[in-house]
């Protein structure tokens, strides 16, 4: 994630979507597809291939963030980056 950049725009409450695709999901940061169009990137360890294909999550809050990668890309993503937890509903 070196010369990666992340600002923080807004703060998300009472989100729920489906994981669509986690391929990337073992890598720090973890990176999920969803149903919302958005991805979902956490800085949480504990939440690196944690989330399934097919499984519905909800969260309380979550953060709105424009992320820009190393690689030159940027994009808007939902982002776990502090004590945030999803509970898995399925």
């Amino acid at each position: 994630m070196e010369k990666s950049h992340i600002e923080v725009c807004e703060t998300v409450c009472n989100t729920t979507f489906s994981v669509l695709q986690s391929p990337d999901s073992i890598f720090f940061p973890a990176v999920y597809e969803t149903s919302e169009h958005i991805k979902l990137i956490s800085f949480r360890p504990g939440q690196r291939a944690y989330l399934r294909p097919g499984q519905i999550v909800s969260f309380e809050s979550l953060s709105l963030v424009n992320m820009s990668w190393a690689n030159g890309t940027t994009e808007e993503a939902l982002a776990v980056l502090n004590d945030e937890s999803g509970t898995v509903l399925n």
